[in-house]
């Protein structure tokens, strides 16, 4: 009954509201870092058995890339390049902000 009161208080609805709210975000938040993780991952594991020389610049910037969007289209674009020069080019778009989302 005391339950029932406090949960018509609109102080209660209001700050349950809000609560629920930042769980979505964070939420939210924490599924978007696990994509960039898990897009990190796999461009790393696509440039080490395609370029290897190229590792280390695909580190870098992977974590450039805060969007997933963005380094999804990363990833497509070093799995197409044809050379190891083509590859680099792309990576290194990263800096100039030429991803085409």
């Amino acid at each position: 009954m005391i339950d029932d009161i406090i949960r018509e208080a609109p102080a209660y609805k209001m700050l349950t509201k809000e609560a629920h709210e930042d769980g979505i975000q964070e939420g939210l938040e924490l599924g978007r870092q696990k994509e960039l993780q898990r897009l990190r991952h796999m461009l790393l594991n696509i440039v080490k058995a395609r370029f290897p020389k190229l590792v280390r610049l695909a580190k870098k910037q992977g974590i450039v890339i805060e969007e997933p969007d963005a380094l999804d289209n990363l990833v497509v674009k070093v799995s197409i390049a044809q050379t190891i020069e083509e590859a680099r080019q792309q990576l290194l778009t990263v800096d100039e902000g030429e991803d085409d989302l």
